[in-house]
């Protein structure tokens, strides 16, 4: 493998531990099912909506 695809292959490997930790920090999971999203989400997102009329 060459240096390139090794940098690339880490890169997005440090690009996917940061989402999850960024995630688990939030008290978030995230869904393999990518067409339901996290309740506590909906809530927010719900929440968001209502303050902004």
């Amino acid at each position: 493998m060459t240096d390139k695809k090794l940098l690339l292959q880490r890169f997005d490997a440090i690009k996917v531990a940061n989402f999850n930790e960024s995630l688990r920090l939030e008290g978030l999971q995230p869904n393999k099912n990518k067409a339901v999203l996290n309740p506590k989400l909906v809530a927010k997102l719900k929440e968001l909506q209502r303050l902004n009329g």
